[in-house]
């Protein structure tokens, strides 16, 4: 019984329909194969009969051509911009030297007192670095890989939206933005655009909302 839920899965995951067609398939498939199997047949017979798994797949995509949902070929440019974003926002730091270490003398009435060493830690271009690659990584899941299958792939994205969008929150509330030479309503909005909380509520509003749609549709 798990190698047929296995090649059902197998099937399944190769399908690029859309979300209606797919799961009349799939309750289709899953009616044909019961029967089967009730009447004696075994998986070797079935799969001689319909082949294998990516196969099946590509008659049903090929069979249903009108309904098929492929995702944007363009997505995978999101991923390569998540790689860059991730190492731009960890190189930037050493290029601009703000990874030096800070010496700062603290003074007192009557003399030096201490002495204080600081490093930079994790600067805001880091962060900003890791924010992009979550959410570019996030858009692209919800892009293509959430399409298909079940609607919990839908949380990965709204996670990952969800974690930019509290951290840029906190940070917010402690006092940091990104640093912008300019203040006023124009470096605001900049430093508002390039945080990319815009863009993390999008997607976790977007993400939720497909979540719910496709269970509604799967029940």
């Amino acid at each position: 019984m798990n190698e047929i839920k296995r090649y059902v899965n197998r099937v399944e995951w190769n399908l690029r329909l859309d979300w209606p067609t797919r799961v009349r398939v799939m309750n289709d498939l899953a009616s044909d194969l019961q029967s089967r199997l009730e009447a004696g047949e075994t998986l070797a017979d079935i799969r001689a009969d319909l082949g294998g798994p990516e196969q099946l797949a590509a008659t049903l995509n090929e069979a249903f051509a009108d309904h098929l949902d492929p995702a944007p070929r363009w997505r995978w440019w999101l991923l390569a911009g998540a790689a860059a974003a991730l190492a731009l926002g960890f190189a930037l730091p050493a290029l601009t030297g703000a990874r030096q270490a800070a010496v700062g003398v603290i003074g007192g009435a009557d003399g030096p007192t201490a002495i204080l060493v600081s490093g930079p830690g994790v600067g805001g271009g880091t962060l900003l670095g890791i924010s992009w690659a979550l959410l570019l990584t996030a858009a692209f899941c919800w892009l293509g890989w959430c399409r298909h299958g079940h609607p919990r792939r839908y949380w990965l994205p709204a996670l990952l939206s969800l974690i930019v969008c509290a951290g840029q929150g906190a940070l917010l509330a402690l006092g940091w933005q990104p640093g912008l030479p300019v203040y006023g309503p124009l470096s605001i909005l900049a430093g508002f655009l390039l945080s990319g909380f815009w863009l993390g509520a999008a997607l976790l509003v977007l993400s939720l909302r497909g979540a719910l749609k496709k269970r509604g549709k799967r029940g």
